[in-house]
């Protein structure tokens, strides 16, 4: 078992550090909907196990080194779904990065954001946006505080609390950070991670 924690904190390590940094960014946010309160994530952590349906999506993407930038793309989709009306409380936006930074050069990093509405499918592409599809399948679901801190320590704990679950990640898949407006004016976000089983 020790193996096996050992493997999935490698693997997930590259990407630590550039969530823990996307999220000190977020946490400057200082619009209402967005305001974010300070908690230590000193529970257990708790999970429940999601069965998501392929969606198509509204995303921007950007290609470098993971950190402001990423923060910059997420405030430029919320802008840009706002000025269309389409960031209501049924909106769910998606931080995903696609790239270990540990395989990959910083420069060829690509992040998106993308952003869940249900009339997706119904919106043509324009020069900022295009569509594309979120994969589906089973996510272990963490509901967390939306704080710097909070998100540091999920990524530090959450490969033993798989390994101790008996689940194990499928590495094909993105891990996703979830914001629908709802959970985040509460303060709170979603980690999903893809599991195989």
């Amino acid at each position: 078992m020790k193996k096996k924690v050992l493997t999935l904190l490698f693997l997930v390590a590259g990407w630590q550090a550039t969530q823990a940094q996307n999220m000190s960014m977020y946490k400057a946010l200082n619009d209402s909907a967005y305001k974010c309160k300070v908690n230590n994530m000193k529970k257990e952590m708790k999970y429940y196990i999601e069965e998501m349906y392929d969606h198509k999506v509204i995303y921007m993407r950007r290609m470098g080194q993971y950190g402001v930038e990423n923060y910059k793309l997420m405030c430029k989709m919320k802008a840009w779904a706002d000025e269309r009306g389409m960031l209501t409380n049924d909106a769910v936006l998606f931080g995903i990065a696609l790239d270990n930074p540990q395989f990959t050069k910083p420069n060829e990093c690509r992040y998106d954001v993308c952003l869940l509405v249900p009339s997706a499918k119904d919106i043509a592409t324009e020069d900022q946006v295009e569509i594309r599809n979120l994969c589906g399948g089973k996510y272990a679901v963490f509901t967390i505080d939306h704080t710097a801190d909070v998100v540091t320590n999920f990524w530090k704990s959450f490969p033993t609390e798989m390994v101790n679950s008996g689940l194990s990640v499928d590495f094909s898949r993105p891990i996703m950070e979830r914001y629908s407006v709802k959970m985040v004016t509460n303060g709170l976000c979603e980690m999903c991670v893809p599991v195989s089983k």
